[in-house]
């Protein structure tokens, strides 16, 4: 599950194991910290031959709408902190950064959210009662449409596809095959789906049809507002472009790029 524009300047990979088998964390192995966890690295990574999340691998992507509005981000705040007479430069710089670590704990907290809501949109459709009451009337809608558009076939599984794997937040059967979703929460709701979303979904679709080859198989965003105006506002993104094409000319590109960047290359 993942949160739209969320910044963050500490997002650890995800791994797999080969059989599927989250692995994100591992002991540390000094005696100071015995019993305490730490996030699993690539050096981990390759003494169990562990496979990298799709999110990892969509990482390597440049995404420059991203980067625009860091940019914008850090001259607003130069912007909007006066400068103090005779203020040094370093000074003024270290008090602007204070400034913005205020916006990112304000981040981290929409991004709370999200996860909250992701929650929330698992239960829903599961049938469970949703303990997060506030979180549910971001989702309630948009859980409630799902029915109308197929039955549960899974919900939060993990994937095991050629040299990657994830978790698919919720794969419905309908009447001509399975259909992929994947909830994503955002501040303002897009008006199709961004293309690394595409692709990540893409991934899912390539790795379910390994069990599935003869069913057809199709992708679909469901995006959730997190706007405190636009409470209950969501909007569903069905991907017009075969999965296929997407996976051989997107995807399985950023997952060699991926490879080679980090030197590493699962089940090899």
């Amino acid at each position: 599950m993942s949160t739209v524009a969320r910044l963050s300047t500490n997002q650890s990979a995800h791994w797999y194991l080969p059989d599927g088998t989250p692995f994100f964390e591992v002991p540390y192995a000094d005696i100071a910290r015995a019993g305490q966890m730490r996030p699993v690295t690539l050096r981990d990574a390759r003494k169990v031959n562990a496979l990298p999340s799709v999110t990892t691998v969509l990482r390597v992507l440049a995404k420059p709408e991203l980067f625009a509005w860091q940019v914008e981000q850090a001259v607003l705040a130069v912007m909007t902190t006066p400068r103090n007479d005779g203020e040094a430069d370093d000074a003024f710089v270290h008090r602007v950064l204070a400034v913005e670590k205020v916006h990112e704990q304000e981040r981290d907290a929409a991004a709370d959210l999200g996860t909250r809501i992701h929650a929330a949109c698992a239960e829903g459709v599961s049938g469970g009662p949703v303990v997060d009451d506030l979180a549910y009337q971001y989702a309630r809608e948009a859980i409630a449409s799902m029915s109308c558009r197929g039955r549960v076939h899974a919900t939060e599984t993990v994937l095991v596809g050629d040299g990657y794997a994830g978790m698919t937040d919720l794969v419905l059967e309908t009447q001509d095959g399975l259909l992929v979703v994947d909830w994503k929460t955002t501040k303002r709701l897009p008006a199709k789906a961004w293309p690394d979303h595409v692709m990540q979904l893409s991934a899912y679709a390539a790795a379910l049809a390994r069990d599935n080859a003869r069913k057809t198989i199709r992708t679909a965003n469901c995006y959730i507002s997190t706007s405190p105006e636009e409470v209950g506002k969501w909007r569903w993104c069905e991907h017009e472009t075969d999965w296929r094409e997407v996976y051989h000319d997107g995807f399985v590109p950023a997952l060699r790029l991926w490879q080679y960047v980090n030197q590493y290359k699962p089940n090899e």
